[in-house]
């Protein structure tokens, strides 16, 4: 197979499986590894994919074909608010809960008015903002380093809030879910934080825009049976609402799905 060749082959399985690594694509292929790495340079440069330890994840930017990207800015928030209104009927008054960075959560943030008598903790400065004049809600910002256009708080100071603290639920926003890779997060510093959390929590819910199946991010979270609840919206493709049926992991959906 001439290297064209070879190439438009691995476009056709990144699109169509999300993730690939590299000892799959050898034997697959029938090519060394070291050519297989030199083939994920060349797509890296095109912009195709994002390589990862031992494979490559397909560059969102790329997925042209997404039904996301079929929808008004109106269906999106539409999306959010139908994921934040299920959370919110997870969270009771007298609890510390924390939410994390990412626009759902703030979307969470922003229907907490009828939640009496609740500590919030969060690494989100715009979390933090729609709370701000809440009077049934405490508030702690851990500090951190700024994420750069996220307003998400990241680093040392954030784990060391982080590991005297306790919390009834955690609710985090994960941006990649895939069968084989799991959960990911396009930055290790928000992994690391999210580990943290999973430490100092009595439960740790998920949250996802259905967007997010298929679509994995440069660095793993973890296996896809790290939560035991899963929110997002009734979107989620057939393949994973069977995987968390299978292993009795509770999915929640606008149509209420478990």
């Amino acid at each position: 197979m001439f290297g064209a060749q070879r190439l438009e082959k691995i476009r056709e399985i990144i699109l169509e499986k999300q993730y690939v690594d590299v000892q799959n694509l050898s034997e697959t292929i029938g090519v060394s590894e070291v050519t297989i790495r030199r083939d994920l340079d060349k797509l890296q440069k095109e912009g195709l994919i994002v390589k990862t330890y031992g494979g490559a994840v397909l560059n969102k930017e790329f997925i042209s074909k997404s039904e996301d990207l079929q929808k008004t800015d109106e269906d999106i928030i539409k999306d959010y608010e139908l994921i934040s209104e299920i959370v919110i009927n997870m969270i009771k008054g007298d609890e510390a809960i924390f939410l994390s960075g990412g626009k759902i959560c703030r979307y969470i943030a922003k229907k907490l008015n009828d939640v009496k008598n609740l500590l919030v903790i969060t690494n989100d400065i715009f979390v933090a903002s729609e709370l701000y004049d809440n009077p049934e809600v405490k508030v702690v910002v851990t500090g951190g380093n700024l994420l750069n256009n996220s307003g998400v708080l990241v680093g040392p100071y954030v784990l060391d809030v982080l590991k005297n603290t306790f919390v009834n639920k955690a609710f985090v926003e994960v941006e990649g879910i895939h069968l084989k890779f799991g959960y990911s997060m396009e930055n290790y510093e928000v992994v690391e934080i999210i580990k943290k959390i999973m430490d100092i929590s009595n439960e740790v819910i998920a949250v996802a825009h259905f967007t997010a199946f298929n679509t994995p991010s440069f660095t793993k979270l973890g296996d896809l049976d790290m939560f035991q609840k899963v929110v997002s919206n009734k979107e989620v493709p057939e393949e994973y609402k069977k995987y968390y049926y299978d292993n009795y992991i509770k999915l929640y959906t606008s149509y209420a799905i478990e």
